[in-house]
């Protein structure tokens, strides 16, 4: 948890326009650096490039879901925290996540 304190990059992935740039300012008034995403495709690479200790992302992602993140980057030396937000929320889908290694849904 050190590196999150330490380190003030997110990734934020949300296929909503509106509802990520809301979140972005959102975040970005709390001090932290913000780059997006609107696909997981998008975020993988990103991640590639940049190494963010954090990823909030959206679970529903058009045809994609935010878990096929967990798949391709919690497992990774010194991976993200990934934390999932929704508005369709379901209980097996917290539980999927969180059981799958996100942080916080």
């Amino acid at each position: 948890m050190d590196k999150v304190k330490t380190n003030k990059n997110l990734l934020l992935v949300e296929d909503d326009y509106p509802t990520l740039l809301f979140l972005k300012e959102m975040l970005r008034s709390m001090g932290y650096q913000v780059e997006t995403a609107s696909d997981v495709e998008s975020a993988i690479e990103l991640q590639s490039r940049i190494t963010f200790p954090i990823i909030i992302s959206d679970i529903q992602l058009g045809d994609s879901s935010g878990l096929d993140l967990i798949k391709n980057l919690i497992h990774q030396e010194n991976g993200p925290l990934l934390i999932f937000i929704t508005g369709f929320g379901s209980i097996q889908t917290a539980v999927d996540a969180l059981q799958q290694g996100a942080f916080d849904y």
